[in-house]
């Protein structure tokens, strides 16, 4: 989470490119009334467009590829990775849609 705060471009292009919900979390230290929980869909559908986003190339996400890649598996072109992971977050939101939870938010732990 450090690693993020560090870049305050980086999080506004998010907010930019209208994906902000993707900027939900929680983690050690962080009450629940202190998260900027967010709607299963909304959080669905700002990963599946960065994601749509990421593996088009658009060069607004430059900036959030190389934040990413900082700390990336690097098994596979960076890119991939990216777009596999917010596959998994727009699976995520889904399935919480489809449950019926009113809110989310993701989980960092380390």
């Amino acid at each position: 989470m450090a690693e993020r705060e560090q870049h305050e471009d980086v999080l506004q292009t998010i907010r930019d490119l209208g994906v902000a919900a993707l900027l939900t979390f929680k983690t050690d230290g962080v009450e629940d009334e202190d998260v900027d929980w967010v709607a299963p869909l909304d959080l669905e559908r700002a990963a599946d467009r960065l994601r749509v986003l990421v593996l088009d190339g658009d060069p607004r996400t430059d900036k959030i590829v190389a934040t990413y890649e900082a700390s990336a598996n690097k098994c596979d072109p960076v890119r991939q990775e990216l777009a596999r992971d917010l596959q998994d977050v727009a699976s995520i939101a889904k399935f919480a849609r489809q449950a019926g939870a009113p809110v989310l938010t993701l989980e960092v732990n380390w």
